[in-house]
């Protein structure tokens, strides 16, 4: 485990040690689920702001990750790649998503997903406060924490938590 950058501050395997959220848990770590997969009646048990979003991620117990402050916004990232974060211009979780998947999604629950001019050139979606399913969003952050990883530290950390 290396240091984290400066101005960071190593979260997970680092000194605020880890470990899984007591009530999230998606049985395969490899995938995202289908949109709806996850659906609650009550919207009120969605994540509704950053701190709840943070705790959430942080939770999962992943390793290599920090707390940054990019543009004066706090941020998680995740071998030093913008990993979790909260718009600065609107009310909504950034994720991210393939041009064509961001497109499939905000058709299919406009209510929920939706652009930002700013980040129309990304490979980003915005996820409506209120509107964030936790399990999406664990299964979501999972995937890009793996997509963010080098290989090799995929392939050691898979042998060593299998």
């Amino acid at each position: 485990r290396g240091k984290a950058p400066t101005g960071q501050r190593r979260i997970n395997g680092g000194e605020m040690g880890g470990g899984l959220h007591p009530n999230l848990a998606f049985p395969t770590e490899n995938t995202v689920p289908p949109l709806g997969y996850f659906r609650t009646k009550d919207k009120a048990l969605g994540i509704k702001d950053w701190p709840e979003l943070k705790s959430l991620a942080l939770g999962l117990g992943l390793p290599e990750v920090t707390l940054a402050t990019p543009w004066g916004h706090e941020a998680l990232k995740a071998f030093g790649r913008m990993w979790c974060y909260w718009s600065p211009y609107e009310d909504a979780a950034v994720f991210k998503a393939g041009r064509e998947e961001r497109e499939m999604l905000m058709l299919a629950d406009p209510a929920t997903f939706f652009l930002h001019p700013h980040y129309r050139a990304h490979d980003l979606v915005l996820v409506r406060a209120g509107r964030i399913d936790p399990d999406w969003a664990c299964a979501r952050l999972r995937a890009q924490w793996r997509a963010a990883a080098p290989k090799r530290f995929l392939s050691a950390w898979d042998a060593q938590n299998d």
